[in-house]
């Protein structure tokens, strides 16, 4: 995977780590029962004008079945227009892209698509948040996308 076209970053709470980097930060241990990452496709810096597509996965790393959520959280909602959100979320005012999950099985991902397209030159930064029953909190990754003229 080139690194500066894909980002995937998992992080465990409290570490943090910017997908603009060329390597994932190293994380704490994960002792939630779920993972997360975010990838920004085609690229971590685009042009005003450009598509971009944000994906956010979570995965359940139990044994049994859990309750949990996915979300997106945008720091500047002004930077993008929202073209597409995948099925199943919910567009929280442009803000937070949010997803639930009561039946979540064992080793399942649960994904969210936001197809967006820069509408002005900035740093936007993401926060994709997960958890799960049996968390003791939620487990964060990071991503930033540079919008230029």
């Amino acid at each position: 995977m080139n690194f500066f076209k894909h980002a995937a970053v998992r992080v465990a709470i409290g570490a943090m780590a910017v997908a603009a980097v060329t390597a994932p930060a190293a994380a704490r241990a994960d002792t939630s029962p779920v993972s997360d990452s975010i990838t920004i496709t085609p690229d971590l810096t685009v042009t005003v004008g450009s598509s971009v597509m944000i994906t956010a996965s979570a995965t359940n790393n139990t044994s049994s079945t859990i309750s949990g959520s996915l979300g997106i959280q945008i720091s500047d909602p002004a930077l993008l227009h929202d073209t597409k959100v995948s099925t199943g979320a919910r567009n929280l005012g442009g803000k937070l892209i949010y997803k639930g999950d009561t039946q979540w099985a064992p080793g399942q991902t649960i994904t969210i698509t936001l197809n967006a397209t820069a509408t002005a030159v900035g740093t936007e930064n993401f926060r994709v948040y997960s958890t799960g029953t049996g968390s003791s909190g939620y487990v964060y990754a990071y991503g930033t996308l540079t919008i230029n003229p």
